[in-house]
């Protein structure tokens, strides 16, 4: 009986509200007559929740508005929707979920959002990071003060590290650090078969010079302008058995195997390149050579080094064969005024060659059961390879009279070439090994791969060069950075390779020494130096001319009178002016001193040797001055 009458109850209120009420179920339905609720609470049709009731309507269709927070598994929400659960959005098993421009959530593949995790289905000019007005794009880590600002992207596009105000492209406020890592490794750019066997290569600038040791001997130019396809442009019969090549100013020098013979090849035009000469040196078995000036410097393998004058290519001149106390040179190279050597008898050997024609020998250091093969220089070590073991031998010569190995590091069964570059050492032989000699008394090996026998190594700016028993020419690219210019208030750099001109508007420094090429040096002030200087080619210096009386200039040094028709007058400089230690000569170069005097006066109250002048009373008689900063004297 009282079902029934909840039935006739229901009934009634569905008509009455447009809803129905199942007073069984306990449900209640609003918004139509036409269904069962099956739920607590059915509604067809719009609601409002919280202040809004009675004052908004929600929009047409099925909506819901709420004024207060919403909270899901939570009696607390703190937000306007607030769950402590997961929220599932279906079939959409890979979706994205994303906010798009007007402000919808969005389930999807369209990417309206920048993942962290990577993104997919980007296109390149449309999804981008970054800022869409005129303003600077800014990277912090550790927080949002100013501080933590790590770097900048202006709206012009200059970039900043460690300031907010980028001047250029890119602007550091700090210092740049270039190196390889353990885990970096040299990128091979071309293996290029089938080119000519060549037992020594050397760069310079975009030509690489190789030889062979066949008879005729070869010599032979590459265009490796494009490291990556590198060409064989010339090729030269010319020497015999030719075992080594260096390249010098316009010159290629070449040594050759068991014929005592030194090849010099004009290259000023690589693709056509001309024999100049072939000289006898007298017999041996003539290995590596060191060009240094106008002199080159050969390892003979039967016991002696050859040095040979070449300032005029077309008629070398031996100027000494030096033995003692020498066994197998293999190699050589040059510092300053002292030759190392690479010597498979008697280790490394040092000889003072500031007299050419008179070498002495300054330090040895044995080393026992080595056969040392190649040698390289940088700073104060020398490195030297060891054929028999692979050992590259890391030698302290800051005092040349007593060498100090220092450190030895194994880079395979044997070490064919050693080169440097930078903070790195790169050997050829059984493998190709990089060795990281930051710290030359801990070597560090950072690569290794084993080789097919390369014969040769060179470095060149950014790249290494190789060659192996397979004719095969390798280039690899050790990363350098290349740019086409830069500004920099501060640097280190363990090699800097510059191809055209170098611009200081302050000082050049050089702590160990700067060896200047066919070019020579050139200064418009004066050049002073603290220590010896020694020249192991002539001197020339400018030579001043005059018919008539002259006043000596501050950059004058030879003043030669050509016309002494009448008596002559040639007034020194100021001597506080021209300073402790400056020289001027005064020459008869006419040949008539001797009737029509040369009077040389001291500028002022300056005296010569005590007097205010000195005469030249001799034809063709001269006179010799130094400078104490308060007066003149004759010596």
């Amino acid at each position: 009986m009282y079902r029934h009458v909840l039935l006739v109850v229901s009934a009634l209120l569905c008509n009455a509200l447009s809803g129905c009420f199942d007073a069984y179920a306990q449900s209640v339905g609003i918004g139509s007559t036409q269904f069962v609720p099956k739920n607590t609470l059915d509604v067809n049709g719009s609601m409002a929740i919280g202040t809004y009731a009675g004052i908004f309507s929600a929009p047409a269709g099925t909506s819901l508005i709420i004024s207060n927070n919403v909270g899901i598994g939570t009696d607390a929400p703190v937000a306007q929707l607030h769950t402590t659960g997961t929220v599932r959005f279906a079939n959409y098993t890979n979706g994205l979920l994303s906010v798009d421009g007007s402000g919808n959530l969005v389930v999807g593949s369209t990417i309206y959002g920048w993942l962290t995790t990577g993104n997919t289905g980007t296109t390149a000019g449309t999804n981008f990071i970054g800022t869409t007005d005129l303003k600077d794009f800014i990277f912090k880590t550790g927080g949002s003060a100013s501080a933590n600002e790590r770097m900048r992207i202006l709206s012009s596009g200059n970039v900043g590290i460690g300031t907010t105000t980028p001047a250029q492209l890119l602007d550091v406020g700090g210092n740049i650090q270039s190196i390889a890592s353990t885990v970096n490794t040299p990128i091979q750019l071309s293996l290029t078969a089938g080119m000519p066997y060549m037992e020594s290569i050397y760069v310079k600038g975009r030509f690489l010079y190789g030889v062979n040791n066949g008879s005729p001997g070869q010599l032979y130019v590459i265009d490796v302008t494009n490291p990556a396809a590198p060409v064989l442009d010339a090729t030269l019969n010319y020497g015999q058995k030719n075992r080594f090549v260096q390249v010098f100013a316009q010159y290629a020098y070449i040594t050759s195997e068991n014929e005592g013979d030194l090849a010099i090849v004009d290259v000023s035009n690589p693709k056509n390149p001309i024999g100049v000469s072939d000289t006898y040196l007298g017999g041996g078995d003539i290995r590596k050579l060191i060009v240094q000036g106008h002199y080159v410097y050969i390892a003979n393998h039967d016991g002696s080094i050859y040095i040979v004058d070449v300032s005029n290519p077309a008629s070398p001149l031996i100027v000494s064969n030096t033995t003692e106390p020498l066994g197998n040179p293999m190699d050589v190279v040059v510092q300053g005024k002292y030759l190392y050597i690479a010597d498979d008898g008697s280790g490394l050997v040092i000889m003072d060659i500031s007299n050419p024609a008179v070498v002495t020998t300054v330090g040895i250091l044995t080393l026992s059961g080595t056969a040392p093969v190649t040698i390289y220089m940088t700073g104060h070590y020398a490195y030297v390879g060891d054929l028999n073991t692979g050992n590259v031998l890391i030698i302290d010569v800051s005092n040349v009279t007593a060498p100090v190995q220092v450190a030895t590091v194994n880079v395979g069964s044997y070490v064919q070439r050693i080169t440097c570059s930078g903070r790195y050492l790169y050997t050829s032989g059984a493998n190709f090994d990089i060795v990281d000699i930051s710290t030359p008394a801990s070597p560090v090996v950072m690569y290794s791969t084993v080789t097919n026998n390369y014969t040769g190594i060179c470095g060149e700016g950014r790249y290494i060069y190789c060659q192996d028993a397979n004719n095969d020419l390798l280039i690899y690219d050790i990363k350098g950075i290349e740019v086409s210019g830069i500004k920099s208030a501060m640097g280190d750099f363990g090699q800097l390779q510059v191809q055209n001109d170098i611009t200081a508007l302050g000082t050049i420094q050089a702590t160990s020494g700067i060896s200047v090429g066919a070019g020579g040096l050139f200064s418009s002030g004066g050049i002073g130096t603290s220590g010896l200087t020694t020249l192991n080619g002539g001197l020339s210096l400018e030579r001043r001319t005059t018919a008539t009386n002259y006043t000596v200039l501050a950059t004058d040094y030879y003043i030669g009178v050509t016309n002494t028709s009448s008596a002559r007058i040639i007034t020194l400089p100021a001597s506080a002016a021209s300073g402790n230690g400056k020289v001027v000569i005064i020459k008869d170069e006419s040949g008539g001193a001797g009737g029509n005097n040369i009077t040389v006066a001291g500028n002022g109250t300056d005296q010569i040797d005590g007097a205010s002048s000195k005469t030249i009373n001799s034809n063709y008689g001269s006179l010799r001055l130094i400078c104490s900063g308060t007066g003149w004297f004759s010596y």
